[in-house]
Formats: C-alpha cells, sequence, structure tokens
C-alpha cells in the first residue's frame, strides 16, 4: 500500500505561463522576485514544482491581474493519482461492489486527512461505476482483467 502522495510533476516555464495566463518572461520575473521558486535541473535548465505553482496561484488569487485558464483542483491534485491506484487494484482483485467499498474507505482512513476521507471515497466509486471498454486502459489494467472484474461487478450488484 502506497502511503505517499504521489510525486510533485516539474514543470517547464513554458508549462507554468500556460497555467498562469501569462508570457514566459513573467514567469522568470516571478523566479527572480523569488514568488515562485525555480528548481535548477540541470547548468541552464529550470523546472518549477507542480504544487509550487498551485500554491502561487491560490496565494495570489490568480496572476496580477490575468484570468486563469481552469480553476486548479487541488483535491484532484492531491489524491487523483492515489485514487486511480486504488480504482486499479479493485479491478485486477475482481471485487465486487460491497468488498470494493469496503476496501475504499479502509483505504481512506489509513491514508487520507480525515477531512478528505468521504469525498476520496465517492470520487473512487464513482470512478468504478464509469470504467466501461473505451476507459479502462487508463488504469493500467489489461481487457481481461476489466472484463473478469466487470462480470463480478455485475453479478455481485444484483
Amino acid at each position: 500500500m502506497n502511503l505517499l502522495p504521489p510525486p510533485d510533476r516539474l514543470l517547464t516555464r513554458q508549462e507554468v505561463a500556460i497555467h498562469l495566463n501569462c508570457s514566459i518572461p513573467s514567469v522568470k520575473r516571478y523566479n527572480k522576485s523569488g514568488e515562485l521558486k525555480p528548481q535548477k535541473v540541470g547548468p541552464r535548465l529550470v523546472r518549477m514544482f507542480e504544487s509550487d505553482v498551485l500554491a502561487f496561484i491560490q496565494a495570489r488569487g490568480g496572476p496580477g491581474r490575468a484570468k486563469l485558464k481552469f480553476q486548479p483542483d487541488l483535491f484532484k491534485a492531491t489524491y487523483g493519482q492515489c485514487i486511480l491506484e486504488q480504482v486499479a487494484k479493485i479491478v485486477r482483485d475482481r471485487c465486487g461492489q460491497r468488498e470494493a467499498e469496503g476496501r475504499l474507505r479502509q483505504w481512506a482512513k489509513t491514508t487520507v486527512v480525515h477531512a478528505d476521507q468521504a469525498r476520496c471515497v465517492s470520487v473512487a466509486i464513482q470512478t468504478l461505476l464509469e470504467i466501461n471498454e473505451d476507459n479502462f486502459a487508463r488504469l493500467g489494467v489489461r481487457r481481461s482483467q476489466y472484463v473478469a472484474w466487470k462480470v463480478v461487478w455485475e453479478t455481485k450488484s444484483r
């Protein structure tokens, strides 16, 4: 069981500029002023952690006067990957609905902050309900695993 949060993605200045709806020179100014801390990954190469960018956006209520192209979902950024991992385990282990809900509640109880536990379980169950032939591959499960799980899921739900 992975108790650690998902690894933080490193973003290029161009990706940060897109998130902030600003120019690359503006991102460089934020770096130089210390408002947005750059991470040196090479002699002339810098990146910024996605979590730092989200914190920057939240602290400023947006980048200066510019409007954001998206509203960052901190819940999804924090738990999204962990939820998908749990859903994938449930599919691989061919759990029915009751067993899946029990596993998710136990996982949330031991891994997730108390205030977010119910939402994590709800989002994971919703994800399970939305799995179909067209999107099961995003979980990293084989078609045979998906088909076997779907039979159990639909049988035990009746």
